[in-house]
C-alpha cells in the first residue's frame, strides 16, 4: 500500500516526529510505500516533504492523490500551525473516500488547553477519521467518553512501540551519565516540560540518599499556539523558583538529543514519572527499552502494565519513600528492571507496525460528513 503519514517536525526536533520516522521505516520493511508530510524538514530526511502549513497546498494534494491511506500523528503541541493543514488535508481525504487513521497522542490534556479552539481542532480531526488510534488503555477510556469524539467512531488500541536496539554500551552510559551529572543514585525525570508532568512533586520529594535531575525543555510553539508555550514557560519558571526556595538542589540537564536519551535513562538509578493526567507516554516506552526501574503516578498505571512502583505522586513523603525503596531494595529493583525489560521486548516497533498495517487495511473508507 501507499501510505501518507502526516507528522510534526522531523527528527531530531520532536519525539512524535521520531516516532513517525521509525513507523515509516518499519512499514517500508513490510513492503509498503511510505511518505511523510511535515510542517518542516530536518537534515538527512529525503522521505519527508515540507507541507501542512496554514492552508492545503498543491504538493499536499498530489501526495494525497498518490496515497491509498493516510495516518496522522495528531497532537496540537507538536503539529503547531500544521494542525490546520493536517485537518484540511484529512477532510479532503475523506471526500476522496480514502481511509484516514488518526493517532491521538494527548487526548486527556490537549483538547482543553486552548478552550473551545482546542476542542474544535480535535473534533474536526476525528470528523475526518475512519478510525482513531490510541497507545494505552487509559487513553482509550478517555477517548470513549470525550465530547469531541463523533459518536460511533471506532477506536483501536495498540502500543507506543520501542525501537529494539542494542543496549547502550557501558562506556556510552558512563559517558552520557557523566556529561549530564546522572548516576545510579539519581532520580531522573525527562521529556518536554509542562504542568501535567507533575515535576514539582519530584522537586519537593528530594531528600537524603538520592539526587534529582530533570532533563528537558519547554516545547517550542509558533503562531497562535505560543499561548500554550507561555503557560508551559510560566510553569517552568515556577519549578525553578521552587527549586531555589528549597536550596537549588535539582540538576537541570536541559535539552538531551535523541541519540543520548536511552544511555541517559540507563545511567539513572530510577525514572520518576509523577504525571497528573497524561494517559500515555513515550518516555515509558524508552525506559522499558533499557529495563530501567520506574516510579510513577496512577495516571500511567495502565500503560505500565504492572512494571513500575505506583505511588500517589501528590504525596511528597510517599514519593520520596518510593524512590528510596527502589534505589535501596535490591530485590524490588531487580523485579522492576526485569518487568520493564520484559514489557519493552514485547512492545517493539514490529508489533506496533503490524497493528497499524492491520488497522489501515481494515479501516473502511467513509463518505464525507458534515462539519
Amino acid at each position: 500500500m501507499k501510505i501518507l503519514i502526516l507528522s510534526p517536525f522531523p527528527p531530531p526536533t520532536d519525539g512524535i516526529a521520531n516516532h513517525s520516522r521509525n513507523i515509516a521505516t518499519e512499514l517500508r520493511a513490510q513492503g509498503h510505500e511510505v511518505h511523510i508530510l511535515s510542517p518542516g524538514r530536518g537534515s538527512g530526511t529525503p522521505e519527508v516533504t515540507r507541507g501542512l502549513t496554514w492552508r492545503v497546498r498543491r504538493r499536499d494534494i498530489e501526495l494525497l492523490e498518490w496515497s491509498d491511506a493516510i495516518f496522522c500523528q495528531f497532537a496540537i503541541s507538536a503539529l503547531r500551525a500544521g494542525v490546520t493543514g493536517a485537518n484540511g488535508l484529512m477532510a479532503r481525504a475523506r471526500q476522496m473516500n480514502k481511509p484516514v487513521l488518526v493517532a491521538m497522542h494527548e487526548p486527556g490534556r490537549e483538547p482543553h488547553l486552548l478552550g473551545r479552539l482546542s476542542w474544535h481542532l480535535y473534533h474536526r480531526a476525528l470528523l475526518s477519521a475512519s478510525t482513531a488510534v490510541v497507545f494505552s488503555l487509559a487513553a482509550e477510556e478517555i477517548l470513549q467518553t470525550a465530547s469531541f469524539r463523533p459518536p460511533g467512531l471506532p477506536i483501536l488500541r495498540t502500543i507506543h512501540g520501542v525501537v529494539i536496539e542494542a543496549m547502550p554500551s557501558v562506556e556510552e552510559i558512563q559517558r552520557v551519565g557523566a556529561k549530564y551529572g546522572v548516576d545510579e543514585r539519581t532520580a531522573l525525570q525527562l521529556g518536554f516540560i509542562h504542568p501535567d508532568k507533575g515535576t514539582e512533586s519530584l522537586i519537593a520529594a528530594h531528600g537524603e540518599g538520592f539526587s534529582v535531575a530533570v532533563a528537558g525543555t519547554v516545547r517550542e510553539r509558533r503562531g497562535f499556539f505560543r499561548l500554550m508555550g507561555m503557560a508551559d514557560t510560566r510553569y517552568a519558571q515556577r519549578l525553578h523558583a521552587l527549586d531555589s526556595e528549597l536550596g537549588a538542589r535539582v540538576n537541570w540537564c536541559g535539552f538531551v538529543p535523541g541519540s543520548e536519551m536511552r544511555a541517559l535513562v540507563a545511567a539513572a538509578g530510577v525514572i520518576v514519572l509523577p504525571y497528573r493526567s497524561s494517559a500515555q507516554s513515550g518516555i515509558v516506552a524508552m525506559a522499558q527499552s533499557v529495563g530501567a526501574p520506574i516510579v510513577a503516578s496512577a495516571a500511567l498505571e495502565k500503560q505500565l502494565e504492572g512494571g513500575a512502583r505506583i505511588v500517589d505522586a501528590t504525596n511528597t513523603a510517599a514519593l520520596r519513600s518510593a524512590i528510596l525503596e527502589v534505589l535501596n531494595d535490591q530485590a524490588l529493583r531487580h523485579d522492576l528492571m526485569m518487568g520493564t525489560k520484559s514489557i519493552g521486548e514485547r512492545h517493539g516497533f514490529e508489533r506496533l507496525v503490524r497493528d497499524l498495517s492491520e488497522f489501515i487495511q481494515i479501516a473502511p473508507p467513509h463518505p464525507p460528513v458534515e462539519n
